[in-house]
């Protein structure tokens, strides 16, 4: 899932966090997104149980290449 962190009603953080409490969702990885990247976001994504963190605006030539490696670092 690639999960923005501002989203209406509830942030990414805490949708991620969610989905990683759920025995039927845990597994699922996630990467948080934002284009209001602080530098609190990345530990605050790894506490809420998200992969990595990805900054915006994405880079396009990149952004394929940078998810496959998230991807391929993950283990289930």
């Amino acid at each position: 899932i690639l999960m923005d962190l501002q989203l209406p009603g509830m942030d990414g953080l805490q949708a991620a966090h969610l989905l990683k409490e759920d025995a039927a969702t845990r597994h699922i990885p996630v990467v948080a997104l934002t284009a209001h990247a602080m530098s609190h976001h990345g530990a605050q994504s790894k506490a809420a149980g998200c992969l990595a963190f990805i900054a915006k605006p994405i880079d396009v030539e990149t952004f394929p290449a940078t998810v496959r490696q998230i991807l391929k670092n993950f283990r289930l």
